[in-house]
Formats: C-alpha cells, sequence, structure tokens
C-alpha cells in the first residue's frame, strides 16, 4: 500500500482501516477448514490471492 500512494495518505487510509481490520477479525474466526471457500466456491489455496479475509469465516456460521 504505501510503497503506490504518497506516505500522508497512505498513513492516512492505514489510520481508517486499522479500526476496521480490527472489528472484522473480532467478529471472525480463523477457516482452518475453509469452509467459506468451499461454500463461496472459491478454490482452496485461492485465500491469499484475494487477500486474508478468505481465512476467516463468521462464526456461529449463517448456514
Amino acid at each position: 500500500m504505501g510503497a503506490q500512494l504518497p506516505p500522508d495518505v497512505a498513513s492516512l487510509l492505514r489510520d481508517a482501516l486499522e479500526p476496521l481490520d480490527a472489528l472484522f477479525a473480532g467478529l471472525t474466526v480463523d477457516d482452518t477448514g475453509s469452509l467459506l471457500r468451499e461454500e463461496l466456491g472459491r478454490p482452496h489455496g485461492a485465500a491469499t490471492e484475494y487477500g486474508r479475509w478468505w481465512d476467516r469465516r463468521p462464526d456461529p456460521l449463517p448456514w
């Protein structure tokens, strides 16, 4: 992120995203069984390609 944005903009963006990341982490758990990826039809191993969010899931599961 920092290499693509001016330093002041990168800092503002990081400050804005940190609370959102913390909230997301607090409302989800590690998806060690790849349940979310399987339910949504994402191939195994695609999590890192699309971001670390694919390695987490809600708890309890909505389905």
